[in-house]
């Protein structure tokens, strides 16, 4: 009894917290947690291919959100709009393949600095898409932000192709928040995730069977 009068303490606390606070401190959690994922998928790079990994990480999100879906019964599956779906599964898929790639192959720091050029991206998808204004302090910083990323690149030497990749990563990465920005505002929350579940762990698992490795029981902990 002790117990769930603390946890109903604590979702009464959480409840009265203001949208935007709440809504920060879940991208602060978020940001640790990919950044744990960053980690681990590193480790895991020396024994399984980069694309095997992302249907894994597709695989297991689809089994965490199906309890869920299950919850909501057959609503989740409702929509009006499955070509989107399609659309935000693919990009998201691809996105995924590139941060896994750009990860195995590029030192941890070099690839977690390309991921930081998704604001960059994002600004410019959002003005597109979604019809934002851009005011010229937005212009400055993001052209600033492209200049630094030509730095980091460094053209006047070799160009890596996996650092390449990972700005093809956070593009798509960048694309796929202006895409759910766009289904939300008519979509469930558990519709988007559940078709993102479906889509990408059926689109990871043809390239991954061609480079498929038997992964060991710590491997699919990781």
């Amino acid at each position: 009894m002790r117990m769930r009068a603390m946890v109903l303490a604590a979702v009464a606390a959480w409840l009265k917290l203001q949208p935007g606070t709440r809504a920060a401190l879940w991208t602060l959690l978020a940001g640790l947690l990919f950044s744990a994922m960053s980690v681990l998928v590193k480790l895991m790079g020396t024994r399984l291919d980069s694309l095997q990994m992302a249907f894994f990480r597709a695989a297991f999100g689809l089994l965490t959100i199906l309890p869920f879906a299950m919850a909501s019964g057959p609503r989740s599956l409702r929509t009006r709009r499955p070509f989107a779906h399609l659309i935000r599964g693919m990009v998201g898929a691809a996105g995924m393949f590139c941060g896994f790639y750009s990860i195995a192959h590029l030192p941890l720091a070099d690839a977690s600095a390309y991921s930081f050029t998704r604001p960059l991206f994002l600004i410019v998808l959002a003005a597109l898409y979604l019809g934002e204004r851009i005011r010229l302090r937005r212009i400055s910083a993001t052209t600033v932000g492209f200049v630094g990323v030509v730095i980091m690149l460094r053209p006047s030497a070799s160009i890596e192709p996996a650092a390449i990749v990972a700005l093809l990563g956070a593009m798509f990465v960048a694309l796929v928040a202006v895409l759910i920005k766009r289904l939300t505002r008519t979509e469930r929350p558990v519709t988007v995730m559940l078709y993102f579940g479906l889509i990408s762990t059926t689109i990871a698992l043809i390239p991954a069977l061609a480079v498929w490795r038997q992964p060991t029981w710590p491997s699919l902990a990781c």
